[in-house]
């Protein structure tokens, strides 16, 4: 979704998603839908409400880039509706007809419990689904009752609670860095491990113990496998942040693109710097205001400065990146080439940028290219490779998710003595 900065919305095609953080222990969110159907939206004390009723194939896919964005900016829905179409502009009647839908399920099942001779296994399964939509219907009531526009809500309600979602996603489980796409507990590679030590430092206060609270509380889903101490340290320097400041410094943990933002920081004294400050100053990022919405602004100014850039800094003569036999020869199968660009120059990679509204045209992706990395466009999504041609990002307009089912199908179709060395399906 494209971040609009003056006007604190992200928009997409027919969908927007409204932030206003000016109170960041309290911010409102509300997103629409073809600019009527409010699907998201917060109550008074900042308790969101998020609808997720399946109204139509291109409303389903709004609310996917919604919630993705939200997760991204480590906003939590309170309460996840899927059974009303009541759009939540009105919270406390969406929220009655989500227990009203849910208790019209339980008597649909409790007929066909009670129907002759259906199969007691089949029974069995039934009555614990009726048991676990009451335990929902009780959560809804309580929600609606009791915290409603009166105080913030301490835990998720949804089909799904947070707990069993976060299983598919890597965390830290108390001093271990575990991965949890296979095993919730399997301890990850030595790579990973030697990430852990390395941003576990930055978590000592002054006397040289750990701040095991703030630690613990760490969030590592959307951390850069690239990520590490030296991208905090001189952010934190470059913004003037406090250096035992934990709690800033899990939030820069945690934002996706930290690393980015570190990469493209300006040199003192520049034109860059000297336009990044004033950026700063107009949109009161400092060491008081450190949110993860605020560094997504602060990461899509430094984009918009490098895409806006990529005219003024071409050079008179055309550079040529030099491109792997391996990637060449992928314009030799017609079912892949009529669907890829190669990127083959600092222009086109700045032109990449700006059309896809990400930092692939900025100056270390540039200079990262020289130096042997590889990036191309693939179906309208934008892949990033190292030298040893292992896949390093992807990433679609504003740096949207590239579908499962895109990477999957490259890869697939890429015949064997071709296929990438070491893909790996979780990417940066």
């Amino acid at each position: 979704m494209k971040h609009l900065i003056t006007k604190d919305e992200y928009g997409g095609s027919k969908n927007r998603l409204y932030v206003d953080n000016s109170d960041p222990h309290n911010p409102k969110l509300e997103a629409y839908s073809y600019s009527w159907w409010k699907y998201l939206s917060t109550d008074s004390v900042g308790n969101i409400i998020f609808n997720n009723y399946q109204y139509s194939r291109t409303t389903s896919t709004h609310q996917s880039e919604t919630e993705s964005k939200i997760y991204q900016l480590g906003y939590r829905p309170q309460v996840t509706l899927f059974n009303t179409t009541r759009e939540v502009g009105s919270p406390f009647t969406a929220i009655s007809e989500e227990v009203n839908a849910l208790q019209g399920q339980i008597e649909d099942l409790n007929k066909k419990i009670n129907t002759p001779r259906t199969r007691k296994a089949k029974n069995i399964e039934r009555k614990e689904t009726i048991q676990k939509l009451n335990y929902l219907i009780k959560d809804l009531i309580d929600f609606r009752d009791n915290y409603l526009d009166k105080k913030k809500y301490p835990n998720n309600i949804s089909h799904y609670r947070w707990d069993e979602f976060k299983k598919d996603r890597p965390f830290w489980y108390g001093t271990e860095w575990t991965y949890g796409l296979k095993n919730q507990f399997e301890v990850c590679d030595l790579g990973k491990r030697a990430q852990y030590i390395d941003l576990k430092s930055l978590f000592k206060k002054q006397n040289g113990v750990l701040d095991v609270n703030t630690f613990k509380s760490l969030n590592t889903s959307t951390v850069s496998e690239d990520l590490t101490s030296e991208h905090i340290l001189k952010l934190k320097q470059y913004l003037n942040l406090p250096l035992f400041d934990h709690k800033i410094t899990k939030t820069l943990i945690e934002y996706r693109y930290t690393i980015d933002i570190s990469r493209q920081l300006p040199d003192p004294q520049s034109e860059k710097c000297i336009y990044l400050q004033k950026q700063l100053n107009k949109f009161n990022i400092n060491k008081n205001t450190i949110t993860l919405y605020n560094l997504d602004k602060l990461h899509t100014i430094l984009i918009n400065y490098e895409n806006n850039q990529f005219k003024k800094d071409s050079p008179s003569t055309p550079y040529k990146f030099d491109l792997p036999d391996e990637i060449l020869s992928l314009t030799g199968d017609p079912k892949i080439a009529k669907h890829l660009t190669l990127i083959e120059s600092p222009q086109a990679l700045r032109i990449e940028g700006k059309r896809q509204g990400h930092c692939i045209g900025g100056k270390h992706y540039v200079d990262s290219l020289k130096q042997g990395f590889v990036a191309f466009n693939y179906k309208g999504y934008t892949f990033y490779l190292d030298p040893s041609l292992t896949l390093r990002e992807t990433k679609g307009k504003h740096n949207s998710w590239t579908p499962e089912d895109i990477t999957s199908e490259l890869f697939k179709r890429v015949k064997e003595k071709y296929i990438l060395k070491t893909f790996n399906q979780k990417v940066v």
